[in-house]
């Protein structure tokens, strides 16, 4: 995926930190002497802020780059997918797991679903529930 706030950075030489998931510049507002960097870039967005003066904008809008939205909107949820990916630390569930999606003996289906309870049909098929963490 390109980073086109980093090309955009880069393009006016305009020197930045990474924090998290921002870019952390000297503010761009021009009445604003900036010596210490407290203008924030979402790196995929682009909308800043500066937290010393306040000013915000648009990267690609205060350069007068009409960018395309849509892309940038997937790009943040192809991110946000990324961090909700569950690792399961090298654990393969057979193909026949089923997560537990209504409540079972008492139990909400929500505290269930904490845990990562499911079951599975088996050979026989009979169920056989199981938790998705060690007890």
């Amino acid at each position: 995926m390109s980073d086109h706030v980093l090309d955009l950075l880069k393009k006016h030489d305009i020197s930045f930190t990474t924090s998290a998931k921002d870019y952390v510049v000297k503010c761009l507002n021009p009445e604003h002497n900036d010596n210490n960097p407290s203008f924030r870039i979402d790196k995929i967005t682009g909308v800043a802020h500066c937290f010393s003066c306040g000013y915000k904008t648009n990267i690609f809008k205060h350069f007068g780059i009409v960018a395309n939205f849509t892309s940038i909107k997937v790009a943040k949820l192809k991110q946000k997918l990324k961090d909700l990916h569950v690792n399961f630390n090298g654990v393969d569930f057979p193909g026949e797991v089923i997560p537990i999606t209504k409540p079972y003996r008492g139990i909400s289906s929500r505290t269930l679903k904490h845990f990562g309870a499911f079951y599975t049909t088996g050979r026989e098929g009979t169920s056989h529930r199981h938790g998705g963490r060690n007890r």
